[in-house]
């Protein structure tokens, strides 16, 4: 497994994965873009509010046409037709299934080679992600009272 390798050009992007699994399908590389968005986010609020998982659904959604990934989930980039997923979570810490089954895979792996509990292995896995989430939720919250004292500083008027 490898973080944020460039040569993997689709069109005019020259990154499509945050990560890339060497030697997944049939050994060839699948690339695993990481996209995380907020239910909070007032367009998409109220379907949200519906239901947990329709956000990461449509980040999914979104990710797969944008990177116009065909039926089997494979796009075309410099290498070749390479396996592609996103992994779509929610700021809440929705997990899209996709998602889910890969950590399963993971922590499998991880089982086989710690000689550990799966379940533990699992567990980890989940706490190192959620705090990362927790992590980017304060950066924005942090960066937004920034923003917000910047512009009531210079808009209000004595």
């Amino acid at each position: 497994m490898s973080k944020e390798l460039s040569g993997y050009e689709a069109g005019k992007k020259d990154r499509v994965g945050d990560i890339v699994l060497h030697h997944f399908d049939h050994g060839r590389e699948k690339l695993i873009d990481v996209t995380c968005w907020s239910p909070l986010y007032s367009p998409r609020i109220q379907h949200s509010a519906d239901s947990a998982q329709y956000i990461v659904n449509e980040a999914h959604t979104f990710k797969m046409k944008s990177r116009k990934a065909n039926n089997e989930g494979k796009i075309q980039t410099s290498k070749g037709m390479l396996a592609f997923m996103p992994f779509a979570c929610s700021s809440l810490g929705t997990l899209s299934p996709e998602g889910k089954s890969l950590l399963q895979a993971i922590a499998f792996e991880m089982s086989l080679k710690h000689n550990s509990p799966k379940s533990l292995c699992l567990s980890k896995i989940y706490t190192r992600i959620s705090t990362s989430i927790q992590q980017g939720n304060g950066f924005c919250l942090v960066n937004k009272m920034t923003d917000l004292k910047i512009y009531y500083s210079s808009n209000l008027q004595c």
